[in-house]
């Protein structure tokens, strides 16, 4: 008897689970065929800025891509399901939550394009949690003011402010985990008391109060455009902001990715010109063969974001020294800015920095800059020193925000441009410095044709790079360049086979292995401003 009971009860719970997964609800992508009976109007819907953005871009000024989706195929989905969660112009889709039941009926729907189950992610803030090892020696807090000071002056802070610049008249959208005590920091008040900020919302919580949830944007907004005193953090010290809070700082079913692309359309809207984006999606939700800058939701939305006339910037991560290593999403993007991360103390790649090329072999990172920076915390009156790529990013937008009011006729294409040109290192790259830290200088008198600094010398086993003067190893200096010797190794198709980063002792710049070096591959070299290569074999 008690048996056939424990049967009946067993029977029971199994029929019942199996009924409540049926019933379960999931998250959905849901992309439609068409805009059928969709409305709009650019020139009651866009700010001015973005009219002319387009304008400046030879945009269709009603494109597809910016009528909202049909409200016939809207109204028909809701109907269906639960809920939505999310709806975007640009992808011409909808997140939904349905069950089993409900997806077979939208299945069968003429006008759905596309139907998949999205799965769980998170986000990557592109700050160190903690100081890494590698300066653990150092006596930081009697550096904290050189540091300050260096991180706008390598950049050429004296340069924009000889020429005037400081971004007035560019709206630059900051797309981050929250901007806890921004509103009343010290570091910040400026922006608020002048009107800057112009716009800000929370897409997490579906309000216009971002200032809770996290206090790293609020530190990545000080390193656009705080001051600590008389001392300037940020370069684009009088450009207008739009705030957008995309994250809920921890793990969920990938709404952070929809929060970003939500927040860039809301961008464009609102006449952004650039967006940061210290913020990453890499290895808990994708495969590292997806870092090809067309799979992740958030780098088709920063492509977009492109296709819009819109410079997007974004962190390269903090995976280097991971077994991860590469840039993660949107970084990842051919059309993103990627940024790379440089110690203020080495003056070369902060070991954790993220490296390029993305999976689909494009050139990562662009430019680099500062991967220590000091930044507001959440005291509303002091700033610390903080690490990550997430700081590198910001800076390196105070600087394009610059760029952007000293050319503001230049196509986005044009802009990009410049900005790689302006690197310290351009016309030379590599996978970590990308083309290195953009001056003011390089900005406004190009790069200056150098007299040849080195001479290459061939040995049995190696290939010397002899210097034309001697160098002293002298202390490095923060706002200056250090004097290195960067050589890399060239194989098919211009991939970087090898490369590296050599502080020269007297004349020696470096002493490369020539088996690096066949037929197939060649020697680049850069140093102080001039690059010239070497090939084992005569091209002819």
């Amino acid at each position: 008897m008690n048996r056939i009971i424990l049967f009946t009860l067993a029977s029971l719970l199994l029929l019942f689970f199996c009924s409540s997964s049926l019933r379960a609800q999931d998250k959905y992508w849901l992309a439609f065929t068409d805009k059928q009976g969709a409305k709009y109007n650019p020139f009651e819907e866009l700010h001015p800025d973005a009219i002319e953005r387009r304008k400046r871009e030879g945009l269709d000024f009603y494109d597809a891509t910016d009528f909202p989706v049909s409200p016939i195929y809207f109204q028909a989905i809701t109907a269906l399901v639960d809920s939505i969660s999310m709806t975007s112009r640009w992808l011409n889709a909808v997140v939904c939550f349905a069950n089993q039941d409900q997806i077979a009926q939208i299945e069968a729907l003429p006008f759905v394009a596309e139907l998949r189950l999205m799965s769980s992610s998170e986000v990557h803030i592109s700050q160190k949690e903690k100081m890494p090892q590698e300066i653990d020696d150092l006596n930081l807090a009697a550096r904290y003011e050189e540091v300050l000071k260096a991180q706008t002056e390598l950049l050429g802070l004296a340069r924009f402010r000889q020429e005037g610049i400081g971004a007035k008249g560019v709206r630059v959208a900051v797309l981050d985990a929250g901007f806890t005590g921004a509103n009343t920091h010290q570091c910040l008040q400026k922006l608020f008391e002048s009107g800057q900020i112009e716009k800000a919302y929370d897409f997490v919580g579906k309000d216009e109060n971002p200032y809770h949830g996290s206090g790293h944007g609020t530190a990545v907004l000080s390193c656009i455009a705080g001051n600590y005193g008389d001392q300037i953090m940020g370069l684009a010290v009088d450009a207008s902001f739009l705030l957008a809070r995309t994250e809920r700082n921890f793990w969920e079913f990938a709404s952070e990715e929809e929060h970003w692309l939500e927040a860039a359309e809301w961008a464009d809207r609102n006449g952004a010109h650039l967006i940061n984006s210290s913020l990453g999606y890499t290895k808990n939700r994708y495969f590292w063969e997806d870092m090809d800058g067309q799979t992740s939701l958030a780098s088709r939305a920063a492509n977009m974001a492109s296709k819009k006339g819109i410079l997007v910037l974004s962190s390269a991560g903090n995976d280097g020294d991971d077994p991860w290593q590469i840039i993660g999403a949107p970084a990842d993007a051919d059309s993103v800015l990627a940024i790379g991360g440089i110690s203020p103390w080495t003056g070369f790649a902060a070991s954790f920095s993220s490296f390029g090329p993305n999976a689909a072999g494009i050139s990562k990172p662009n430019i680099s800059a500062f991967a220590y920076a000091m930044c507001a915390d959440g005291k509303e009156n002091e700033i610390s020193l903080m690490p990550g790529t997430s700081f590198a990013s910001p800076l390196a937008a105070g600087f394009v925000a610059c760029a952007k009011q000293a050319f503001p006729n230049l196509s986005w294409q044009e802009m990009f441009d410049l900005v790689q040109r302006s690197g310290h290192l351009y016309p030379y790259f590599d996978e970590v410095h990308g083309y290195g830290v953009p001056s003011a200088n390089r900005l406004f008198d190009g790069v200056l044709e150098v007299d040849p600094q080195f001479e290459f010398k061939r040995n049995i086993n190696s290939i010397e790079v002899l210097l034309l003067d001697e160098v002293s190893s002298d202390q490095v200096k923060m706002s200056e360049h250090p004097p290195y010797v960067f050589w890399k190794v060239v194989g098919k198709e211009g991939r970087t086979q090898h490369f590296a980063v050599v502080l020269p002792e007297g004349k020696l710049g470096a002493s490369i292995p020539s088996g690096f070096l066949n037929k197939e591959n060649y020697l680049q070299v850069f140093y102080s401003g001039y690059m010239n290569t070497y090939r084992l074999y005569d091209e002819n």
